[in-house]
């Protein structure tokens, strides 16, 4: 089946696909291509790919060591998940 079989054109132009539309965004960033690339917000979806002006820091948490999944899934009712 092809990426987007069944969705509507303009769903897709507007930023609406399927799960599989997400995986190149995913494995870009680790790629030689994307090597100049740090600190970007860029989103994807259907057929749209965009570029996001940089959000500003509104709220921070601290994991001495580093953070991992779990960490990050526990930080839900911190001063990050509010």
């Amino acid at each position: 089946m092809a990426r987007g079989e069944g969705l509507p054109a303009e769903v897709r132009r507007g930023g609406l696909g399927l799960p599989e539309d997400v995986a190149p965004l995913l494995v870009f960033p680790a790629s030689q291509q994307a090597r100049h690339i740090t600190g970007q917000c860029i989103g994807i979806g259907g057929d749209k790919l965009s570029l996001w002006s940089h959000p500003q820091e509104v709220q921070v948490a601290h994991a001495e060591g580093g953070w991992s999944a779990e960490g990050i899934a526990g930080a839900r009712g911190t001063e990050i998940a509010g």
